[in-house]
């Protein structure tokens, strides 16, 4: 493939895609386990760009976690499609998906919209089309999006998979299932968004014209606006987490509120809680509260799986993290030939070192490396060690497949301006 990290994910694709199979063609049809297959296998699509099948396997997903038999003749039709758009997948050198499969999924999208009573992952005001990158050619405004503008103000709807999704997702769809497909519809879109606008910037940065980079700060500006899609206010989370509270207009993904929840829970209160959000970041400080060693190690093992940091700044209690696990603000840097990446929520120093020590860390021997990267995961402190030091950038990023092996240290991939991937390290 033309991408190296796209491969990383065609071994998930391939996976749920055999685990739906399994699970249709079974006798009873396993239906429930069907429809945690056709999750993974809409997450994994999703990831490579394929939104719109990605949206209708979505769709299809839920109606099986339900165990509705109805939607059974359009989940076999489907395997029939991604049997053969998966092999097209692995011998292509893109992803593209032709005119041919386009039509299917059209067809099949109607069968759902008939079968969910007029409601689908698609509005009536977008039509869809696979342009010639194989991308759904759909509104990605947070603006002028049509969907957006019917969702309800407090839905908890994300769009990757957490112990959270089934409850709150289950929830929604018995309330409202429009509102809930709607919810899944922008989500949709905001993943198709980042994917477009990232090839965009990689067909720009091989043109290499002056002209371009301007072109690609306002591209990069606007994938970090698509990233507040789908994503909820703190002030309808926090709800007495303190007698005073300052967080209006703070918006984060489900799941990184989640975490925080859990982190503020543990912790004694606080007088006054004060949230705000720069360049994809959040920094919450809790005033009056001190807290002793188990509870801040307890608090910064949470906050460390959301890729953030907590500590004591004398009255008041700081956690710094990202906004979002899918868009998010990295520092990257090289050792030998390769080249990583950290969260920035997490940085807390860079400094020089004389090039001439001996010395390991996670990534093994630092040997000729002459920068020293300072990080905190939760509360614990951690150090790197880089031969080059880049300048901190948004990066869109994507968490390696529970599927895939690799070192313990890594999270999964980070894509930069050109689409060139980093290894995302989780110190």
């Amino acid at each position: 493939m033309a991408n190296d990290y796209l491969s990383l994910f065609i071994a998930d694709i391939n996976r749920a895609y055999e685990g739906l199979t399994w699970s249709i063609e079974a006798n009873p049809p396993a239906l429930s386990q069907a429809g945690l297959h056709a999750r993974d296998l809409a997450d994994a699509l999703g990831s490579v760009g394929l939104s719109q099948l990605s949206a209708l396997i979505d769709d299809v997903s839920r109606q099986l976690s339900l165990e509705q038999p109805s939607v059974l003749p359009i989940a076999q039709n489907l395997v029939g499609l991604l049997k053969r758009a998966l092999f097209a997948l692995e011998q292509s050198d893109d992803m593209v998906i032709s005119p041919v499969y386009a039509e299917e999924i059209q067809r099949l999208s109607s069968d759902m919209v008939a079968l969910l009573g007029g409601t689908s992952f698609q509005s009536p005001q977008t039509k869809s089309m696979v342009n010639e990158w194989g991308l759904d050619a759909v509104a990605t405004s947070p603006v002028l999006t049509p969907l957006a503008a019917e969702l309800p103000e407090n839905w908890f709807v994300e769009d990757d998979s957490s112990d959270d999704y089934s409850s709150t997702s289950a929830a929604l769809l018995e309330k409202n299932p429009k509102e809930f497909i709607s919810a899944a519809a922008v989500l949709a879109q905001r993943r198709a968004g980042l994917n477009l606008v990232q090839r965009i910037r990689q067909m720009l940065s091989v043109q290499n014209l002056p002209l371009n980079k301007s072109i690609d700060f306002l591209l990069s500006e606007h994938q970090d606006a698509l990233s507040s899609l789908g994503q909820i206010t703190l002030a309808s989370a926090l709800v007495d987490m303190a007698p005073e509270m300052v967080v209006d207009g703070v918006l984060a993904d489900v799941e990184v509120v989640n975490t925080l929840l859990s982190a503020i829970s543990i912790l004694p209160e606080a007088q006054r809680l004060v949230a705000n959000k720069q360049a994809l970041t959040l920094f919450i400080d809790l005033y009056g509260v001190q807290c002793d060693e188990v509870n801040m190690s307890l608090a910064g093992e949470i906050i460390s799986r959301a890729q953030g940091r907590i500590e004591q700044e004398q009255d008041r209690l700081r956690i710094t993290m990202p906004a979002s696990l899918k868009r998010m603000r990295f520092l990257p840097f090289k050792r030998g030939s390769d080249y990583y990446v950290v969260s920035w929520a997490q940085l807390l120093s860079i400094s020089n070192t004389d090039g001439q020590f001996a010395a390991d860390d996670a990534l093994g021997s630092a040997v000729g490396c002459e920068k020293v990267l300072r990080l905190s995961s939760g509360c614990t402190h951690e150090v790197l060690y880089a031969k080059e030091v880049f300048p901190i950038m948004n990066m869109n990023s994507f968490a390696l497949p529970s599927v895939l092996s690799g070192p313990y240290w890594m999270r999964g991939i980070a894509l930069d301006d050109a689409s060139s991937p980093y290894s995302w390290l989780a110190v």
